[in-house]
């Protein structure tokens, strides 16, 4: 935990120091997390990428840049072969063992520290300015922020339905409080009935499930999951009315597309009430 801690603290100094943004823009990058890969996508910076995670997966074209290892355990040695101008890192799974060592080797760091669905944009600003991709970057924050303001907006006047989000069903795991899912769901004015819990991905039961009954289930796993929802847990005001989403992988990952999926989720819950019936 100290540990962690001094990681964000770091980070924070990091991100706030002019020299971190050198006036030369880097023409090599490498990104250290799917995210920060398909953000530099975004920002069609990727000629520049000479690095990604083995988990960097889109777009498609990402998998075939060089490997630079795991996302929580990146090789500082292929790091170093691919002669980076700049290392892209976020403190929310790369080690800060690994930020310390390529820090002492003399690698130009930028943090990709978006902590939120709603701080997002002003993260892409700052990434943009740090890969000499200010405009591109702007856009983006500017269009990101404006889908969300009218989501939140719409989602309002839909009225208020209560969710679960299933992340693994065995053991069964779900979306807790601080974690971006929750907020997603809070942004779709869906109330979690997991808040209130100390891990942002706590263990759950199926019976605190059926005891609390949701409106909405979210499957962010995959959807043949569903074969393994108990058999009498289909009472469920969710199961009755149809409301269980696959949550498509856009909505794991903190970067521009996954507004897209919130949209395609909002539009889908316009057709269930309150109540947990569908709409006519």
């Amino acid at each position: 935990m100290v540990a962690h801690w001094r990681w964000l603290c770091v980070l924070l100094i990091l991100i706030s120091s002019p020299s971190n943004l050198s006036a030369a823009f880097p023409h090599r990058i490498v990104s250290l997390a799917p995210n920060i890969t398909e953000t530099i996508y975004e920002l069609h910076l990727e000629e520049r990428l000479v690095g990604v995670t083995r988990f960097c997966n889109y777009p498609p074209a990402a998998c075939s840049k060089p490997r630079m290892g795991g996302f929580a355990n990146p090789s500082v040695e292929a790091i170093l072969l691919a002669e980076p101008d700049i290392v892209v890192m976020t403190p929310d799974g790369n080690p800060f063992a690994v930020y310390k060592k390529l820090t002492r080797l003399g690698l130009k760091i930028h943090v990709f520290n978006v902590t939120s669905i709603t701080t997002l944009p002003s993260s892409l600003e700052a990434l943009g300015k740090a890969l000499g991709a200010e405009e591109r970057a702007k856009g983006l924050a500017i269009s990101f922020a404006s889908r969300l303001t009218a989501l939140q907006a719409a989602a309002k006047n839909r009225g208020r339905l209560s969710a679960v989000c299933i992340i693994q069903i065995s053991p069964l795991i779900v979306a807790g409080s601080g974690s971006h899912l929750e907020e997603a769901m809070m942004l779709l004015n869906l109330d979690n009935i997991a808040k209130g819990t100390i891990s942002k991905y706590p263990k759950f039961s199926w019976e605190e499930i059926a005891l609390k009954n949701p409106d909405v289930i979210l499957l962010a796993t995959n959807h043949k999951d569903m074969k393994s929802i108990p058999k009498q847990l289909t009472s469920l005001k969710a199961m009755r009315s149809n409301a269980v989403f696959a949550v498509s992988e856009p909505l794991l990952r903190l970067s521009p597309r996954l507004i897209d999926t919130l949209e395609e989720l909002a539009l889908a819950l316009q057709l269930i009430k309150p109540n947990g019936n569908m709409g006519t």
